[in-house]
């Protein structure tokens, strides 16, 4: 095995201090885990080592524990590894509390004690990685110094002389720079804490060159103390702190846009982008594609003899003019392309001879000289004609008469409101667009139980009301014809003793209340139609309370992302509460049921029930008070479910309808935004494990 391509990388683009340097925007965390995810496959892919974390990305990165969540299997496998000077990070963390003492909002997991307990949990999960030397603040200081050192040839004293009026001016300024080490007094070595150091102002350009010093000097301690590698032109931005042009550092850095770029030349780029976790896994110790990617990751390192070879050979086939580069491939179907792509290939004897030195693809490497002795005999059986010569490979999608990729999902989930949709989005980061009558996300996820990557459509519909849910529905069905159409979103509750607020109401049948008479002096009379559920459905909705285990995580603060909000019900005034006698007072009894401190919890739970479905938002404790004389058993309101299920009741099928709303507001009890967008987010983690775990599709399938 080469030493270069055994070296570990390190997954530097999640620091917040560097991508900060490029530009990468804080609140923009959806966007930054998606690069993330895309820049982790790439390099799980180029390194036979183990990939590198540090441990403070769990506590300041706010998509972290959702991207370790992610990426299960690289964990379970042992490829991820965290680097510090001792394997208790606990006693970190307390270092990171006073470095962080006045600036609690910009880190606040380090002061929240059940994140930190989650966190300690989450890196006890990776081995560690022991990293000797300096801590990273000594190593800035002593760059900081030696830079004031090396007089007008330093940054520091180029910007000293910058802002300087005058030969003492500058004396002064390089003063109060030197000053800064000392002045931070245990906080943190960033920018922004230098900044409050100094009394001076400095221009965008002097913040960056002050920031490339700050953060180059905390690049360069992590990749020569752990022999690292990482990747540069990403996505995010160059993230070489300004080191890549440094001659001890010349091997280290890693172009992922090439090599992306080459990915795409073979026609693997959308595979390797969407294969599961676990394929990605099992591929990178497959030794035809060690082989394909071990040219790339060679020139990398300034042995490009190999690349150069295989790109004119690969151009001189006619190879490329053949690749279909829309291609997804599964796992199998990916490693028979390969086989059958890298047969058309002619390398030369100095290539081989080369390849023949790395000692991992002495097996592949034969293969390839026999493959280079029986070139003749081939171009003779099969002609110059290369159509002929790169055998078809099945699609893995097919397409329609106009060209365009049909797709089949197993799941479609249908969201009205845009915090719906976010919410849904979060839980499926790395997903594709996909354009059809309508605009969908399609995420491809691995199952829990291991079975087949499940294809996960998600759409949102515009308008809120059964007529615009009916339409989507139809385009659903016609677009993506999927196994299972789920309504996720949110929707108001009744004052009850067995949910709140935050809970979560999965449908086992739908009132439709559409259609409804007003009658002078009798109020309001329903002709209300009952949607009972498919029976693939009920029968995992009866067993719900049973599934405990399976679904053990999608309540928790670390799938939800947010933390449960407060109810005090001595703060509940009676400005708070509308309605009859009788319902406030059944609204109270309820807010103190759940939200007593000696009955509060910090989860919330899941219930099935009836779901009431009309047209109207339903705010009127004295109509749903109606409702519920006249339906006994219902549990919330919502305006979509009825027209759904109108669509997906066709003549030639009837597609199973799953509804699950978490509880915004109570009838009765004016709403707080804090419980709108944590009913996003309660509804959005159930849909998603309730997939994952494997149950859904089980039902379906029996």
């Amino acid at each position: 095995m080469s030493g270069s391509e055994a070296r570990r990388f390190l997954l530097h683009f999640h620091n917040r201090e560097i991508v900060a340097l490029y530009g990468a925007r804080r609140d923009n965390e959806r966007s930054l885990l998606a690069h993330a995810l895309v820049l982790t496959r790439y390099a799980l892919l180029a390194t036979e080592g183990p990939l590198i974390i540090v441990p403070k990305f769990v506590f300041e990165v706010p998509y972290f524990r959702q991207y370790l969540w992610t990426i299960r299997p690289v964990i379970s496998s042992g490829l991820l590894l965290y680097a510090s000077a001792h394997p208790d990070f606990g006693i970190d963390v307390e270092d990171k509390q006073r470095q962080y003492s006045g600036q609690q909002s910009l880190f606040p997991d380090y002061f929240d004690p059940a994140r930190v307990d989650t966190g300690l949990r989450q890196i006890e999960q990776l081995t560690w990685a022991p990293r000797m030397g300096p801590s990273a603040t000594r190593t800035i200081e002593q760059a900081w110094q030696r830079d004031l050192n090396a007089d007008e040839k330093g940054e520091l004293t180029k910007i000293a002389v910058e802002l300087a009026d005058g030969e003492a001016s500058v004396l002064r300024i390089l003063d109060q720079l030197e000053r800064v080490p000392k002045s931070l007094d245990g906080r943190a070595f960033i920018l922004e804490n230098v900044l409050a150091t100094l009394p001076l102002k400095f221009t965008g350009e002097q913040l960056t060159r002050l920031n490339l010093l700050i953060n180059g000097a905390y690049l360069r301690l992590y990749l020569q103390a752990l022999n690292t590698r990482v990747f540069v032109d990403t996505p995010i931005g160059a993230l070489d702190c300004g080191l890549r042009n440094e001659p001890d550092l010349n091997d280290t850095f890693v172009s992922f846009s090439a090599l992306r770029g080459y990915a795409e030349a073979l026609g693997i780029r959308r595979s390797i982008e969407r294969l599961s976790w676990s394929d990605l896994v099992e591929l990178r110790e497959d030794l035809l594609f060690r082989w394909c990617v071990r040219p790339f990751v060679a020139s990398a390192a300034g042995d490009d003899l190999v690349k150069r070879e295989i790109e004119r050979a690969l151009r001189e086939s006619g190879v490329y003019a053949m690749i279909n580069r829309d291609l997804v491939f599964k796992l199998d179907e990916l490693r028979d392309y390969l086989k059958r792509l890298w047969e058309k290939v002619d390398v030369g004897v100095d290539a081989a001879t080369r390849l023949a030195q790395f000692d991992y693809t002495q097996a592949s490497t034969q293969w390839l000289k026999r493959r280079v002795s029986d070139r003749l005999r081939q171009v003779e059986q099969r002609g110059k004609d290369p159509q002929k010569t790169l055998p078809l490979v099945v699609q893995f999608q097919d397409k329609d008469s106009h060209g365009r990729r049909e797709m089949k999902a197993h799941f479609a989930i249908l969201t009205i409101r845009e915090d719906e949709f976010r919410a849904v989005l979060r839980r499926f980061p790395e997903s594709e667009h996909y354009l059809r009558q309508r605009f969908y996300e399609i995420a491809r996820v691995a199952r829990k139980d291991g079975a087949a990557t499940t294809v996960v459509a998600i759409l949102r519909s515009l308008e809120q009301g059964s007529g615009a849910a009916l339409d989507a529905t139809r385009d659903i069905i016609d677009d993506v014809d999927p196994d299972v159409i789920v309504v996720a979103g949110i929707g108001g509750g009744l004052p009850s003793a067995e949910y709140t607020l935050g809970d979560v109401v999965v449908a086992t049948s739908v009132q439709d209340l559409r259609v409804h008479a007003l009658i002078q002096g009798q109020g309001v009379e329903f002709a209300a139609v009952g949607n009972r559920v498919r029976k693939s459905i009920s029968r995992l909705l009866a067993h719900l309370p049973a599934f405990d285990r399976e679904l053990a995580t999608w309540s928790n603060s670390a799938s939800l992302g947010c933390l449960r909000p407060l109810l005090v019900p001595s703060s509940v005034s009676d400005a708070d509460v509308y309605g009859s006698a009788e319902w406030i007072a059944s609204v109270r009894a309820s807010i103190e049921r759940h939200f007593a401190a000696s009955t509060k919890r910090d989860h919330p739970r899941v219930i099935s029930g009836s779901v009431a479905s009309s047209d109207a938002l339903i705010k009127d404790a004295d109509r749903a008070e109606t409702t519920r004389e006249f339906i006994r058993q219902v549990m919330a309101f919502e305006m979509e479910a009825a027209g759904v299920f109108q669509a997906a009741s066709r003549a030639e099928k009837e597609y199973p309808v799953l509804v699950v709303r978490g509880i915004s507001d109570i009838i009765g009890l004016k709403r707080d935004p804090q419980w709108t967008q944590y009913a996003c987010d309660t509804a959005a983690s159930f849909v998603h494990e309730l997939i994952t775990s494997g149950l859904l599709s089980t039902s379906l399938d029996s």
